[in-house]
């Protein structure tokens, strides 16, 4: 199962500055790709290199899954995809920091 991840800008390229918001329409699209959870998945908001990321998450601790994230901005460009090895690290580092913005219940 990919993970996806978002950010948003801090250039002066005003198309995909969000003002620390999620793009209403990536986030339905967001929400609408976990529907059916046979784990408990997230949606959450975290930082990559200085910048908002947002992206998708097995949150179920009865779940072992390998992870494996996408990073994407508040507009839903992709940012980073990250390797087995490097999305352990960043879980390591970042996951008791990040909030969770919406969570598909298992089913």
């Amino acid at each position: 199962m990919g993970l996806l991840f978002f950010a948003c800008s801090s250039d002066d390229d005003n198309s995909n500055t969000c003002n620390g918001t999620i793009d209403p329409q990536f986030f339905a699209e967001l929400k609408e790709s976990i529907t059916s959870c046979s784990c408990e998945t997230s949606i959450l908001k975290g930082t990559y290199n200085n910048e908002t990321v947002y992206y998708k998450a097995i949150t179920d601790p009865l779940c072992y899954t390998q992870t494996h994230y996408f990073f994407y901005d508040c507009k839903g460009n992709l940012i980073k995809e990250l390797s087995n090895e490097e999305s352990n690290e960043y879980d390591q580092e970042n996951n008791r920091t990040n909030e969770i913005l919406y969570t598909c219940e298992k089913k």
